[in-house]
């Protein structure tokens, strides 16, 4: 049986961590965004900003490391920043080409 290392908090739909060390752990696997949502989900909110920082000048699409590092900002309580990195990326996702509707998947759904 699998345990539950995380949920949703049905009252307050954040993420709520189950197992912290399991948590923890996992953090050395894990893929570079995974890792920062992780980390984020943690409240090592100045680790995830950073790293999500670092993917997202690195990255070239732009739309999920977006989508990400507004979370973060969720989570820093820095709602002007996450505003700006989520309107960002929904330009992208209405914008054909590069970094736009191709990098979306399912972005036929969106128009």
């Amino acid at each position: 049986m699998v345990e539950e290392i995380w949920r949703t908090d049905p009252l307050t739909l954040r993420e709520e961590v189950l197992d912290r060390d399991a948590m923890v752990a996992g953090l050395a696997e894990a893929a570079p965004m995974e890792r920062v949502w992780m980390l984020a989900t943690l409240g090592r909110v100045a680790e995830a900003s950073d790293e999500g920082d670092a993917i997202l000048r690195e990255a070239d699409n732009r739309f999920g490391p977006l989508l990400l590092l507004g979370y973060v900002r969720l989570r820093q309580f820095y709602w002007a920043g996450a505003a700006s990195l989520q309107e960002e990326a929904l330009q992208l996702a209405r914008t054909p080409g590069e970094g736009g509707r191709r990098a979306v998947p399912g972005w036929q759904a969106l128009v």
